[in-house]
């Protein structure tokens, strides 16, 4: 069955117990699919997901025992409880990794013998509702992959003792941590921009966890969660030391020791633990690709100003330390070229504000493998 191309949601119920439909192609304008749209299609073996997909309801796909490969599109941003629960690739143990389920990017669920200390695989991007009810491990690490945590996501976790939010992470479900009653307090990354109803801060019996408190970005929507809960609020300092690669020194709008080869992912993600929200440019102010490496004169432009790139060494703004830089710091020791402003400070190697030969030796072995100059 193929759906006309028009159709952006597919209802609640719409295909509830069709027994003879056996293949379904879902357009690339579908961005909704309601709770057991697909629910008990037994013959159901084959879905193709449009690349419009939002949304995929609770028990969507709930007992399509013939459904044995599932392949999503990239972009989802809800999965609902169960939604492929009693599906013939949900009964297939090779599916499954450690008690865990997944699919492509998406963490769907896990079982509740699920104990053990443990990681979720780095590259998940989307942990889908209900995915941890009731499991019993004391600890999880979320990787720096994880945008989305889905409702109840980590419902009634009553041995989870902590859990670090990573600075990659926008959303958080309602009811997400709701009953772990043994989690005293979360810190909220800056990158947050959605916390749900209850997420943190109840027991096992519904009540408020005594002394909660919630450490987040001043103005962010952790203070916002704290507020509307009636939790105590920690802001968070959000002051980078000087030794740090991420150091924004106000006093000369500059970030002086950042490394060669750092992504403008990498950055964003860096300066987001220190509470900074921030945006990255190259020198005229256009937005760099996330996989782009932050080079000498690119911009950062947070709630404390915008601040230059110092990538020492780098003295042609790739981001990276190669020949073309020390050879243009060769021309300019002998009159064939001029560094200005930035590119002057890059070519600086051994900071002592002049530009000699050591600085021109020093970029040149840092390039063959013999010399740090970010050590």
């Amino acid at each position: 069955m193929t759906l006309p191309d028009a159709l952006i949601y597919i209802g609640n119920d719409a295909f509830y117990s069709c027994q003879k439909l056996s293949s379904v192609i879902i357009p690339n304008s579908v961005e909704y699919l309601g709770a057991k749209a697909f629910y008990r299609c037994y013959e159901l073996s084959s879905v193709t997901f449009g690349s419009s997909l939002k949304k995929i309801g609770d028990r969507a796909f709930y007992n399509c025992q013939n459904l044995d490969s599932i392949k999503l599109s990239h972009g989802l941003e809800y999965i609902g409880d169960e939604a492929f629960y009693a599906t013939a690739y949900y009964n297939d143990g090779d599916n499954w990794e450690e008690e865990i389920l997944y699919i492509d990017e998406y963490l769907i669920c896990a079982t509740t013998d699920l104990a053990d200390d443990f990681s979720i695989k780095s590259g998940t991007r989307l942990i889908a509702s209900y995915a941890f009810f009731y499991c019993t491990f004391t600890s999880i690490e979320i990787p720096n992959s994880v945008k989305i945590i889905g409702d109840s996501a980590f419902y009634a976790c009553e041995y989870l003792t902590s859990v670090t939010i990573p600075s990659s992470v926008t959303y958080i479900g309602g009811f997400a941590f709701y009953c772990c009653s043994n989690i005293m307090s979360i810190t909220i990354p800056s990158s947050v921009s959605y916390v749900g109803y209850c997420a943190f801060g109840y027991d096992s019996d519904d009540e408020k966890i005594k002394s909660f408190t919630v450490t987040g970005q001043k103005g962010s929507v952790a203070k916002e969660y704290a507020i509307e809960h009636g939790f105590e609020f920690i802001e968070l300092d959000i002051s980078i030391p000087a030794d740090s690669d991420y150091y924004l020194d106000t006093q000369t709008n500059t970030m002086p020791n950042l490394v060669a080869k750092t992504t403008v992912d990498a950055l964003i993600s860096a300066l987001s633990e220190y509470g900074v929200s921030a945006t990255v440019t190259d020198k005229n102010g256009v937005a760099l690709d996330s996989s782009a490496f932050v080079g000498t004169g690119c911009k950062v432009v947070c709630e404390k100003g915008e601040f230059t790139v110092i990538v020492k060494g780098d003295v042609d703004g790739s981001g990276e330390v190669d020949a073309a830089d020390y050879l243009k710091v060769k021309g300019s020791l002998h009159g064939q070229a001029t560094l200005t402003d930035e590119f002057a400070l890059a070519a600086d190697a051994d900071g002592n504000n002049e530009l000699t030969s050591t600085d021109y030796l020093k970029i040149k072995a840092f390039f063959l493998g013999t010399f740090d100059l970010f050590a």
